[in-house]
């Protein structure tokens, strides 16, 4: 699903690199429509001079990246850098990312802060595990006949709902591009409230035997233009990503917010293990993750998000030192 979402060009393709479906950005970027490509061989749209470097890359069947010139409708090349990924069932997931310079024109790259390729990792994210939780405490409320803890808990996935909704809302909409001046101006103190809540449901669910301290050193209120559920789901993935840190090694994620220069931060710091170099610097590639179970969509999908609002996100890590990731945003 997240293939038709996205503002980059998607592609499924069979392991013998026949085109299986595409999203609708083939067709702002290349002009092509639904239909044009699939069943074709995504060898025979590349430049004759890329298509033997390619190939090899398909056939590798593993994680890749590599830069190519891809023939648009018109007959002209355009310079899109592709990450590629194989999956048990045998197909290959393709992204196309345009060059800036090539495609500035497009309006498909003003669209970076949809959820894009995190809508079905956003929906597991803000609603699978905190619904799960609150459901567990409605329970045990109901059993001690505790009346207003359950209503806490009601009240509670109430929000967690609302946040389903609006991914699904989001999912049906995008064919209408991100529009500016619908963002709202909220309290950043709230949102990250309401992540730090959800992470806490999260780092309950995933270690119940072990007590994974999560610190919220809440600050005063600071207001900026931005989409408050996109800014929510990119906090969360991030905490969650913190929590999964230090599932094994350390015990504690601390989450800081700070306004300095006409910017606000937000910084979310854990104990854990820390990356290699290496790492750290792929850390924002889609498809790159360490995670054994992971698509290493998630935190391609914060950087866009971020940088849609005219943002920044930076990570500092060492191995055995821990990793502090800093986002920062502009102040109206």
């Amino acid at each position: 699903m997240f293939f038709e979402l996205s503002p980059d060009v998607c592609c499924v393709m069979a392991f013998d690199g026949t085109i299986q479906a595409t999203n609708s950005a083939w067709l702002p970027v290349l002009g092509y429509g639904p239909n044009d490509v699939n069943q074709k061989p995504f060898a025979e749209l590349v430049h004759d001079e890329d298509r033997p470097r390619v190939e090899g890359e398909l056939v590798r069947h593993q994680r890749s990246a590599f830069a190519a010139r891809l023939r648009g409708k018109d007959g002209s090349y355009r310079v899109l850098r592709w990450w590629s990924t194989a999956t048990e069932n045998q197909r290959i997931y393709a992204i196309g990312r345009p060059e800036p310079l090539s495609l500035a024109s497009s309006q498909r790259l003003l669209s970076l802060g949809q959820i894009a390729l995190g809508v079905v990792h956003d929906l597991k994210n803000v609603l699978v595990h905190p619904l799960g939780l609150q459901l567990q405490r409605i329970e045990r409320a109901l059993e001690g006949q505790a009346s207003d803890k359950a209503q806490d808990a009601i009240h509670s996935m109430r929000e967690v709902l609302n946040d389903g909704v609006e991914a699904i809302d989001r999912m049906l909409k995008f064919t209408q591009p991100t529009r500016e001046d619908a963002r709202a101006r909220v309290d950043v103190e709230n949102i990250v409230w309401r992540a730090t809540e959800i992470a806490r449901a999260y780092a309950r669910s995933v270690s119940p035997n072990r007590d994974i301290e999560l610190a919220y050193e809440q600050g005063r209120a600071k207001r900026i233009d931005c989409d408050a559920f996109e800014l929510l789901a990119a906090l969360v993935n991030v905490m969650f990503n913190a929590i999964d840190a230090v599932h094994d090694h350390g015990n504690k994620v601390t989450v800081r917010t700070g306004q300095a220069a006409k910017r606000v931060w937000m910084e979310i710091i854990d104990d854990g293990p820390g990356m290699t170099s290496e790492i750290r610097d792929r850390i924002f590639e889609p498809f790159f993750t360490t995670k054994t179970d992971g698509i290493g969509l998630g935190l391609a999908m914060v950087k866009s998000c971020i940088e849609s609002h005219h943002g920044t996100i930076t990570v500092d890590s060492t191995v055995g030192g821990g990793t502090k990731f800093r986002i920062e945003l502009p102040l109206p």
